[in-house]
């Protein structure tokens, strides 16, 4: 009996010890790493001020939202992983209730100003002032701003629609530069939550340093393909149709003229249609753009001729005289 009260007790003290961090344990732990210990966020966090902060980082693609082959935008929407240790916030979790861990406001610690250097839009630091960091007692901190992305890509569409993108989100330490907060590699692309583009298909990532002036940027490479079901079915089917009923002019008997006007316009539309999908100041032109462009004229040559042979069938015999034009040429030409 005395011993079963034995057991009871010392589990209900291991159990306390363990799960018995209290509001004045966190409330203790505040104030003696911000007030005590006189925290400053405008102080990088470690001990050798001329060495660099090593900071950890690594993208969680959620959704690629859209890439504009006009503008050559892509918009994506994904949140990062950074890491990295604060040497100014560490502790022993024994003195405090074995609190190993805790939160705090990002704006409330120093934070290395990660920004989207080939944005589209204003350059801003990660995250919001409500994000919430997570301190660990060793000094580690786990900090996942999340964002949707608009980055600069340069769009390739020679081989539209079968076309394959490569698109960079480049991140640099803005106020900083490498000899003072240097970002690495903390694992590439995440794709375990990423939902699938109804447009694009990824083929590959990969994470690379990269110079850019005096700063490292790490730069996160999308390798993407177009779905080109749509685009086969809306375009480049109707065009091809349409290419072989440009020949069956010359087998109508009659009223050619209004049958090739047809066509042609037809090719005028499309044309149109595929010149608003590309890229306006783009280094490449599409092949199919080409082919359309070409089909175009040749219409144009055929509507021609359909004119002129539905206009010689209306001549009767007295109309049909040689030009004087003509006729002095082959005189010209007989002497």
């Amino acid at each position: 009996m005395n011993f079963g009260k034995t057991f009871v007790v010392l589990f209900l003290h291991t159990h306390v010890s363990v799960y018995g961090q209290t509001v004045q344990n966190a409330k203790d732990l505040r104030t003696k790493l911000m007030t005590t210990d006189g925290y400053d966020i405008t102080v990088r966090p470690i001990a050798d001020q001329s060495d660099f902060v090593r900071v950890n980082v690594s993208l969680a693609l959620l959704a690629l939202n859209s890439l504009d082959d006009v503008a050559g935008v892509l918009t994506t929407t994904a949140y990062m992983k950074v890491l990295w240790t604060d040497s100014e916030l560490q502790w022993t979790p024994a003195t405090y209730g074995n609190l190993a861990s805790t939160f705090f406001p990002q704006d409330n610690i120093w934070k290395p100003d990660i920004a989207l250097k080939n944005s589209n839009k204003d350059y801003t630091t990660l995250g919001i002032p409500s994000l919430n960091v997570e301190v660990s007692n060793d000094g580690t901190i786990e900090w996942y701003p999340f964002e949707i992305f608009t980055s600069t890509c340069s769009v390739d569409i020679t081989y539209f629609p079968f076309d394959v993108q490569i698109c960079h989100l480049k991140f640099v330490a803005w106020s900083y530069g490498p000899d003072e907060v240097y970002l690495k590699d903390g694992g590439g692309v995440d794709f375990s939550n990423y939902e699938e583009s109804p447009s694009w298909d990824i083929l590959d990532n990969s994470v690379a340093e990269e110079q850019i002036g005096e700063d490292i940027a790490l730069s996160f490479t999308i390798k993407m393909k177009r779905k080109s079901l749509y685009a086969m079915l809306s375009v480049v089917l109707p065009i091809l149709l349409l290419s072989v009923l440009k020949l069956f002019v010359f087998v109508l008997p009659a009223d050619k003229s209004s049958y090739s006007v047809t066509v042609f316009l037809a090719f005028a539309i499309f044309l149109t249609i595929v010149e608003a999908t590309m890229p306006n100041n783009s280094l490449s032109v599409a092949v199919f753009s080409i082919y359309v462009i070409l089909m175009t004229a040749q219409s144009t040559v055929v509507t021609i001729i359909a004119v002129f042979e539905e206009r010689a069938l209306t001549f009767d015999e007295d109309e049909i005289k040689i030009p004087k034009w003509l006729f002095s040429l082959s005189n010209l030409g007989g002497n």
